[in-house]
């Protein structure tokens, strides 16, 4: 039987109710038009980000309903058994899964590789931390269906060490793990490299690249460092030859202490003195610069009897030499380039041998033929994602009823602001603080902006809050004070208020608001005359005696001399006082005696109403069109409904929390407790005297009044 929705009153609109999976197809079946929010930036809630970029499927950092709508409708296709979304748990139950679904197969293969991988095949739940830990997925053999071996994860010993160099001559790539492996292109490059190696070092032996034997490496090697010098040289004898005289007399115009001239000559100079006979001899002058690789090859050329002297050469015998060594010159000059030379021999026979490019073959089909199941884990970790999220999510958009949770925070609530001895728990992320002015001032809510930071220096992050105050009083909020506020995760951050939108907080404020303000404005006159008088009275004084006269006030005071007055006129004149005092309360109650006592409260209360009641009213009126919708609509959600901001809500989002359970109150201040040793006892006894006295006189008068005007009798 079809399970019709239900709904209730959430902030005075009828929102769906959504606990249990068959409420979940309902809201999604619903019209948007009867949900809370139509439109959510990610960006303005702190939330499971991997949850919301899956949700958000064309990726323009806002959900919409349609986007919703398909993420609840495939989970619950997915799964026959909904409990776990009902608990939003992080464990999936195999089990639950309805296999008829289209994909559900592979999801389920995904989790078993898994399972199996986790030495567990047997078991029937997967979590959500054993899916996110991406080596899971990795078996032994490497099979993971991308394709691509690693050395990692591989029993086979040669082979691991084939990948490793095939990733050093190659280069790698990544498998779905991270880890750096080879595919079937970089293993088919690999053996190449490896095969043209070992057809070029085979023929390391042939006669015609060995022709001097065992010594050949040796002459071949004094061959190759003097063969430039020694062509040059042979070239210029044939230039020098030319008219029977060699050209070469600027060696002995030098002058040896000309260090510079002496350098560009040897640099520039061959060898040895170019000889017309086209000989090469070590016993004449020969180059310090470049005539030191001449004697040991000529030393090595005699040995092998390749030269007739061991101290000259001839250029035909030089030609003998090069002509024996041009092959294995050739020879090595074909050698591989790249990386794949500087592996060993031995190793590369090995791996010829061992047919380690067919392992590579193998290990990489059978990866290959796990693909489908590897490709559902991306799905596998969706769905349990959204199964431990779904149900949370949808409480914060399609109905608004975790917003009022005073025991969580909701997602627009990026955590609490402590300040003022109180917690603000509604705010939201502000990027803008001038666009974000132009709507919240629609809401009537009052708002507080709050930059927070923290962080270590060189690492500081900065965020801008619009802060609600939504109880209490604003009057102790301020530009520039400070406080603290704590995200979701525990982060602390440094608050500091920058700016605020004043408006009215409570009724309580709204009536205390007009006194407060007109004291205020008695005390700034009273300031102002009494600083125009002082300033007055200063600049007399300062005339006066620029003058060289005293003070007027002075020369009247010295004419006009009394004689001291003693205590028995002191005594007499505290009477009169008292007598004047009395009279003058007397008059005032003769003059209200015919007035009814209630037309004097009518009439304090008609002069409270007509200070407070104009601004009483109009705080009232806003307090009753506050609203949590254009609160959030200035965080850019889109809301359905109007949501009145109620005085029992306001307490939810701006209250003074309670003290823990259990806790006692000590009587006593601990400032007294440590002033009294700097108390002055007999100062202390004659303010309580004078408290007493005062206190008395008020009561006589209030009783003199009250007998006067009940009874006609008293003063």
């Amino acid at each position: 039987m079809e399970k019709h929705p239900d709904f209730q009153k959430i902030a005075g609109s009828r929102q769906i109710v959504i606990k249990t999976a068959k409420d979940l197809a309902a809201a999604a079946n619903l019209d948007p038009a009867h949900w809370a929010v139509i439109g959510m930036p990610l960006d303005s809630i702190v939330y499971n980000q991997e949850f919301l970029k899956l949700v958000d499927t064309d990726e323009n950092n806002r959900i919409r309903p349609d986007e919703l709508r398909n993420a609840i409708l495939w989970l619950l296709g997915m799964l026959k058994n909904h409990h776990g979304i009902e608990t939003g748990s992080t464990t999936l139950k195999l089990s639950a899964l309805d296999l008829s679904a289209p994909g559900a197969e592979n999801i389920f293969a995904s989790a078993k590789i898994i399972l199996q991988n986790l030495g567990i095949p047997d078991a029937d739940e997967v979590t959500l931390d054993q899916v996110l830990n991406r080596n899971n997925i990795v078996l032994n053999s490497c099979g993971n269906g991308d394709g691509v071996i690693t050395s990692e994860h591989n029993e086979n010993n040669l082979l691991a060490e084939y990948i490793k160099d095939a990733i050093s001559v190659c280069g790698g790539t990544p498998d779905i793990t991270g880890l750096s492996g080879i595919d079937l292109a970089i293993t088919k490059k690999f053996q190449g490299e490896l095969e043209n190696f070992r057809n070029w070092y085979l023929r390391k032996n042939e006669p015609q690249l060995t022709p001097f034997g065992a010594d050949t490496d040796e002459l071949y090697a004094k061959y190759i460092a003097a063969e430039e010098v020694i062509v040059h040289y042979f070239k210029l004898c044939h230039a020098v030859a030319d008219g029977g005289t060699p050209r070469f007399t600027g060696l002995s115009q030098l002058d040896p202490l000309n260090t510079k001239a002496m350098a560009e000559f040897l640099e520039n100079a061959p060898c040895a003195i170019p000889s017309e006979k086209c000989e090469l001899s070590a016993n004449g002058w020969i180059n310090p610069a470049n005539g030191a690789v001449i004697a040991p090859l000529l030393q090595t050329a005699y040995r092998l009897k390749i030269t007739a002297s061991e101290d000259s050469m001839t250029e035909a015998e030089w030609n003998q030499i090069a002509a024996s060594l041009a092959p294995r010159k050739g020879w090595l000059c074909g050698k591989p380039a790249g990386p794949v030379s500087s592996i060993p021999e031995e190793k590369v026979e090995k791996y010829l041998n061992e047919n380690a490019f067919q392992s590579a073959l193998d290990l990489i089909e059978s990866d290959i033929s796990v693909k489908k199941e590897i490709e559902a884990y991306t799905s596998l970790r969706k769905l349990i994602i959204y199964q431990s999220c779904i149900l949370e999510f949808v409480n914060n958009f399609i109905n608004l009823s975790a917003l009022f949770n005073p025991n969580k925070l909701g997602l627009v609530q990026s955590g609490y602001l402590i300040m003022d001895g109180r917690h603000y728990t509604l705010s939201c992320k502000v990027t803008d603080i001038g666009s974000h002015k132009k709507i919240i001032m629609r809401s009537n809510i009052c708002v507080m902006y709050v930059n927070l930071t923290t962080g270590k220096p060189g690492a500081v992050k900065k965020m801008t809050l619009a802060v609600a105050i939504t109880s209490g009083t604003m009057r102790d909020i301020y530009i520039g004070r400070s406080g603290v506020f704590i995200g979701k995760d525990g982060t602390e951050w440094d608050a500091t208020v920058i700016d605020f939108i004043q408006q009215p907080v409570s009724l309580g404020e709204a009536i205390q608001m007009p006194f407060f303000r007109f004291g205020e404005f008695l005390g700034k006159q009273a300031d102002k005359f009494f600083s125009s008088k002082s300033k007055a009275m200063e600049t007399s004084v300062g005339s006066d005696l620029a003058k060289g006269a005293l003070p007027k006030e002075i020369a009247q005071s010295a004419t006009k001399q009394t004689p001291a007055i003693s205590g028995s006129m002191m005594l007499m004149g505290g009477g009169v006082g008292l007598a004047a005092l009395g009279s003058a309360f007397a008059l005032i109650v003769n003059s209200l005696k015919a007035i009814p006592v209630w037309n004097v409260l009518l009439v304090l209360v008609g002069i409270i109403l007509i200070i407070s009641g104009p601004m009483m009213l109009v705080s009232i009126v806003k307090l009753c069109r506050r609203h949590i919708s254009d609160f959030l609509s200035a965080s850019g959600w889109a809301v359905n409904p109007k949501m009145r901001l109620a005085n029992r809500m306001g307490m939810i989002f701006t209250h003074t929390p309670k003290l823990p359970a259990g806790s006692r109150f000590i009587c006593g201040d601990i400032v007294s407790a440590f002033a009294k040793k700097y108390v002055d006892k007999s100062s202390r006894k004659r303010k309580i005297i004078y408290w007493i006295l005062f206190v008395l006189v008020l009561i006589w008068v209030a009783l003199m009044i009250y007998l006067k005007w009940f009874f006609g009798t008293g003063i």
